[in-house]
C-alpha cells in the first residue's frame, strides 16, 4: 500500500505539435486469438468493422450479447475477452520531418501490440499509466496505418477481487479508454520534469530529463499561486547532457499547499537549440510529508485523515473517467462533505484525477492493481 500526498502531479507537454487520434477506429474481434498466426495476420488486413476510440468494445456495442442480470456485480450488456484489433490511417505533416515523435495511449486494458506500416513496433504491459512508443524512424511525411492489438486476458496468476481488472467494480474491459496522441518535438526535447519542494529553504530542486543533441539553453520560469512570476533561472546543456537539475529559490513570501490552502506553482520550461524550441508545463505544491506519533504530518502539523473508499465503480462505462472535469467534481463532493481523503483500493487512478486532487486539497492513497492474498 502507498499513501500519495497531492501537490506532487508530473510535468504535462504543452502539446507543441499533435495529432489526436480519437475518433472512429476500424475493429476486428479475434476472441481466439488468430490474428498474429501466419496466414491470419490481421495487423497486414484491412479491420471490417469499426468503433469509437476513446472507448472500450462494451460501450462501442461489441463482443458476446449479455442477457444475465448479476446480483454482484455490473451486469454487462456486451462482454469481451480475449484479443481485440484497432485501426486507422494517419497522415504525417512535412514539418514533422527529421523530428522526435511519440505515440501516447493512455489507459490500455491490458496488454497492447502495436504495428505500424504491417512492421511491429513492439509490446506495452501497463494499466496505471500510458503506452508510450517512440516512432521517429517509423513516422516519416506521408499516410501510415496504424495497427494496435489489446488484449484483456490477465497475463499472470492474479486474484479476481484486484479492483484495476475485476469484474466486479469497473469491469474487465478490452480497449483505450483515454488520451490518443501522437506529437512531435525538436530532436532535441525536453522528456520529462520532476519537482522536489524544500519548505524549509523556501526552495524546489527541478529535475528536468531531456535529450540533448546539439547546443541548447534551457529556461525554467515559475509563477506563483496568484498568477505572478517569482522566480527564473536559465542552464546551458551540451549534446549528450540528459538530466539538467536547479534548486530555485520561491522567496520569503513562499506559500505552502495543504488541504486547506491548496497552493500551486506553475512551471513553464522551455529548451531551446538550432533544432526548435521545446516547451513543458507543470504543477507543485510546497509541502513536506513526515510521519508523527499517530498521525501523517504536512509541513509539520498532524493530519487526520477523513476519507472514503474508490474501488473503480464507474456503472454508466465500466471504465474509470479521464476527464478532469469528472474528478474535480467527484472530489468537490466528497470536500462537502467533510472529508479531505480518497483510498483507491488496488488500483491507480488516471492522470487527471491527480490534478483535480491538488487543485481541491485532497489527499490521494493509491495502491498497485493487485490484490494478492497469501
Amino acid at each position: 500500500m502507498a499513501l500519495i500526498l497531492c501537490a506532487s502531479a508530473g510535468a504535462r507537454a504543452a502539446q507543441p505539435d499533435t495529432i489526436n487520434l480519437a475518433g472512429l477506429w476500424r475493429f476486428q474481434p479475434d476472441q481466439m486469438g488468430f490474428g498474429m498466426t501466419p496466414g491470419s495476420e490481421l495487423y497486414l488486413s484491412r479491420l471490417s468493422e469499426s468503433i469509437m476510440l476513446p472507448g472500450s468494445t462494451d460501450t462501442g456495442s461489441k463482443g458476446v450479447r449479455n442477457s444475465a442480470s448479476y446480483i454482484d456485480r455490473l451486469s454487462r450488456k456486451h462482454e469481451y475477452l480475449g484479443q481485440a484489433w484497432y485501426q486507422r490511417e494517419v497522415t504525417i505533416l512535412d514539418r514533422w520531418k527529421d523530428r522526435n515523435i511519440t505515440l501516447d495511449l493512455e489507459r490500455c486494458h491490458w496488454i497492447t501490440t502495436l504495428y505500424v506500416d504491417g512492421k511491429k513496433i513492439g509490446t506495452g504491459e501497463r494499466l496505471s499509466t500510458p503506452h508510450r512508443w517512440d516512432l521517429t524512424d517509423f513516422l516519416t511525411p506521408g499516410v501510415h496505418v496504424i495497427t494496435v492489438c489489446v488484449d484483456n486476458r490477465a497475463p499472470y496468476p492474479m486474484d479476481q477481487w484486484a479492483h484495476g481488472i475485476t469484474e466486479y467494480t469497473q469491469t474487465n474491459w478490452n480497449g483505450i479508454t483515454g488520451k490518443m496522441l501522437l506529437t512531435a518535438r525538436p530532436e532535441s526535447h525536453i522528456t520529462d520534469m520532476a519537482f522536489y519542494p524544500d519548505p524549509a529553504s523556501h526552495s524546489v530542486k527541478i529535475a528536468t530529463s531531456a535529450a540533448i543533441t546539439a547546443p541548447s539553453r534551457l529556461s525554467i520560469e515559475i509563477t506563483g499561486p496568484d498568477g505572478k512570476k517569482v522566480a527564473a533561472k536559465n542552464i546551458e546543456a551540451s549534446p549528450g547532457d540528459s538530466l539538467l537539475t536547479a534548486v530555485i529559490d520561491l522567496g520569503k513570501n513562499m506559500r505552502l499547499w495543504d488541504e486547506f490552502d491548496p497552493a500551486l506553482y506553475s512551471v513553464s520550461a522551455t529548451l531551446d537549440s538550432d533544432a526548435g524550441s521545446d516547451t513543458r508545463h507543470g504543477r507543485f505544491g510546497m509541502r513536506e510529508v513526515t510521519r508523527g506519533k499517530h498521525h501523517i504530518r504536512v509541513n509539520g502539523i498532524d493530519r487526520h485523515l477523513r476519507g472514503t473508499l474508490d474501488c473503480a465503480v464507474w456503472p454508466l462505462t465500466g471504465y474509470p473517467s479521464t476527464d478532469k472535469a469528472d474528478w474535480l467534481r467527484q472530489f468537490s463532493i466528497i470536500r462537502d462533505y467533510g472529508m479531505n481523503h480518497v483510498r483507491f483500493h488496488s488500483w491507480c487512478p488516471p492522470e487527471a484525477a491527480f490534478d483535480a486532487a491538488d487543485e481541491l486539497g485532497i489527499y490521494l492513497q493509491v495502491e498497485l492493481p493487485m490484490w494478492i492474498k497469501g
